[in-house]
């Protein structure tokens, strides 16, 4: 990629992406979290050299879900292979990660922190603390941790209260707001968190968990609604369109697979259970078909919105907050609406309408355009001693479609995950 007396490499972008992620979540560097995160886990693993750490949270980890698998006694598996590579690989010493929100609370299972203890290892690895009321999963997490309770109690949990829910007709009640469904739903649930018997506490708890069911049933089938109507438009839109499932997601789900690099079978499992409302889906999946829906149809989307409007308008529809700058898939989105294709120049996009910014073709489609900057800023550099740009966590690390991997079934730990 050559620079120009017009413009500037798509590259040199993606450290004020950097900057501007860092900044939000008021960390200067990736070794900086994973060095507060490091000294918080040997503190509670009384040990002082990184290798001991390392050694004893991958045991724990892995005696863990031993104890946990046998408690199944065959009927299933919590997790398959080693879980305790993604918490030993916090101390690495060849290549340090940082951890998934995932893998963090499942370390916290691991070595039975409760919910302050959580939220202090969260803090320090630059997450937010556990939320309760805007995600049953979450709030399902916060009360078993709270409680003593373990991660297959947390399992439990969720698949008798939560999941694969009906999208069924839902009271004219329940029909608020995010905030404010959000903030009932909060409360209820604290309370019954607060009561000191356990037993009925958990029997509260368990009850106010009914709630979910009714209010993510009625945002859910809005989503629904949506994901058919994009495939009815695709249906009218195709060549030689059939009307059966295969046909109806094919271009669909091509796009969506060259925009985030997945695989066609996981993308089409997943639009196939949403329309026969076999799953509620996930906000990042979504929002991620809403920024396919947006490029699909740029040239008429972008004289009215931005990307970020764009999706923060259907999101509000949806029952779901706006994208957030410190979570990074968002970022990444909120950071890709400063790019206006509708201005290419040559090879050349505008960039937050100030400057230009070099692409590789001018024939690309928008799809394609937009799907390479995706690129550049997901993965890593290949070349070798080539010392490039990096996003503060590589992308490449953080599944795209994101599914709690401990609450879910098998297929949906990795939906559309591209394999190498």
């Amino acid at each position: 990629m050559k620079h120009t007396s017009e413009g500037i490499s798509c590259l040199e972008i993606v450290p004020r992406f950097c900057e501007k992620f860092c900044n939000a979540n008021n960390i200067s560097s990736n070794t900086q979290l994973n060095q507060e995160l490091k000294v918080y886990l040997m503190k509670r693993l009384n040990v002082s050299k990184e290798a001991d750490a390392k050694f004893l949270l991958g045991e724990k980890t892995n005696q863990y879900y031993r104890r946990l698998n046998k408690e199944v006694k065959g009927y299933g598996r919590i997790v398959s292979g080693r879980p305790e590579i993604n918490a030993t690989n916090i101390f690495s010493p060849v290549k340090s990660t940082c951890p998934s929100r995932l893998t963090l609370f499942e370390i916290a299972f691991a070595l039975g922190l409760n919910d302050e203890e959580c939220n202090e290892m969260l803090r320090a690895a630059g997450q937010y603390d556990i939320h309760l009321g805007g995600d049953p999963q979450e709030s399902i997490i916060f009360f078993c941790l709270k409680k003593g309770l373990s991660h297959l109690d947390a399992i439990r949990m969720y698949e008798r209260y939560c999941a694969n829910n009906p999208l069924s007709k839902v009271l004219k009640g329940n029909e608020i707001n995010l905030s404010q469904r959000s903030q009932f739903i909060a409360d209820e649930l604290l309370k019954a968190m607060l009561i000191k018997d356990f037993d009925r506490s958990m029997q509260e708890f368990e009850q106010q968990l009914g709630l979910y069911a009714a209010s993510y049933s009625y945002y859910s089938g809005r989503v629904r609604r949506y994901v058919l109507r994009l495939l009815e438009e695709n249906t009218k839109k195709g060549k030689k369109a059939v009307n059966t499932e295969d046909n109806r997601t094919s271009s669909l789900c091509s796009d969506f697979c060259i925009l985030f690099g997945r695989d066609k079978r996981g993308m089409s499992s997943e639009l196939d259970k949403i329309c026969k409302a076999e799953s509620h889906p996930t906000r990042e999946f979504v929002y991620m078909l809403l920024c396919l829906d947006y490029y699909r149809n740029y040239l008429k989307n972008c004289k009215v919105y931005s990307l970020e409007e764009y999706i923060n308008n259907w999101l509000d529809d949806f029952g779901m907050e706006e994208l957030n700058n410190t979570r990074i898939i968002e970022a990444l989105l909120i950071e890709l609406s400063k790019y206006q294709f509708h201005n290419k120049k040559n090879n050349m996009v505008r960039y937050n309408s100030d400057s230009w910014i070099i692409v590789p073709s001018s024939n690309r489609s928008y799809i394609e355009q937009v799907g390479f900057i995706l690129k550049e800023y997901t993965e890593e550099p290949k070349k070798e001693g080539f010392q490039g740009p990096k996003v503060y966590i590589p992308i490449s690390v953080v599944p795209l479609i994101f599914k709690n991997t401990f609450l879910q079934d098998l297929f949906l730990k990795t939906p559309g995950v591209k394999k190498d």
